[in-house]
């Protein structure tokens, strides 16, 4: 009886071990957003930076100045959308700088509604310091957009859109 009680406790603490490593794995590797398809990426990329160049462009400080941006999409409303066609708002990271002289620029998460018409949210300074800007943003894009840093690589992409519009 002994054995059979040893075995049983060496089973069950096996078992035990394989439930808290799989449970550890989980939540070391889960994402909490949906990621978004290259080439769906891609296309909202190109359809929305001029629109996000324009709204910027217009309302840069008191004196309207042509902006070039740079824009990574972070997420998609709907969340589970897998073609343009499906897609309502974007949620993205805007670079973007006055092409001047003397630059000035921004760096912002940015919601595009795409309408008709189209809309943006684009948080100021007091939407940060109230709060207010986490209700322009769905919750399971908080730690992308409000804690996080901003994407890795857009100041060269800024840097090349420049380029491109200069």
């Amino acid at each position: 009886m002994p054995r059979l009680r040893t075995r049983s406790v060496v089973a069950a603490a096996v078992a035990v071990t394989a439930l808290t490593a799989s449970a550890v794995w989980y939540a070391v590797t889960r994402t909490d957003e949906a990621v978004l398809d290259a080439a769906l990426a891609a296309r909202l990329d190109a359809h929305v930076t001029p629109l996000i160049e324009r709204r910027m462009s217009e309302e840069w400080t008191s004196r309207p100045h042509l902006m070039a941006c740079a824009v990574r999409p972070v997420g998609v409303d709907p969340e589970l959308a897998t073609t343009f066609a499906e897609v309502t708002t974007v949620y993205v990271w805007a670079s973007c700088e006055t092409l001047m002289t003397e630059p000035g620029g921004t760096v912002v998460p940015v919601a595009v509604h795409l309408g008709p018409p189209v809309r943006f949210d684009v948080p100021s300074d007091a939407d940060w310091g109230t709060g207010r800007v986490t209700g322009m943003f769905p919750d399971r894009l908080h730690d992308a957009l409000l804690t996080g840093e901003h994407p890795d690589g857009l100041p060269a992409e800024l840097k090349a859109r420049k380029r491109e519009l200069s």
